[in-house]
């Protein structure tokens, strides 16, 4: 080893400069793999879309569970509107600790 030139390493300039130019000018990616990176952009967009679909089905089952045990007199309007009023009552308490 010792006759021969000196190796390259990660720390040489020329290496350095080398590894550079290769990052900012890298060849065109192929076809395969220009084809590849589709099809796990695809893939992953329909598993997601799957998955997202499951857990919005059992998102509703848990909301029909939960309205069919609330009383009937929750589901007015009135009750709405105080459970609004209560709760910007709460977000300026909040805000505003000063206040009763």
């Amino acid at each position: 080893m010792a006759r021969h030139a000196k190796e390259r390493t990660a720390f040489d300039p020329t290496t350095q400069e080398l590894n550079v130019q290769r990052l900012l000018n890298s060849p065109r990616r192929t076809l395969v793999e220009r084809a590849r990176s589709a099809w796990w952009a695809a893939e992953d967009w329909w598993c997601r879309h799957v998955t997202e679909r499951e857990l919005h089905r059992h998102l509703d089952g848990l909301r029909d569970a939960f309205r069919s045990q609330l009383p009937p007199e929750w589901e007015t309007p009135e009750h709405d509107a105080d459970m609004l009023r209560r709760l910007t009552e709460r977000i300026a308490a909040h805000r505003d600790p000063n206040s009763p």
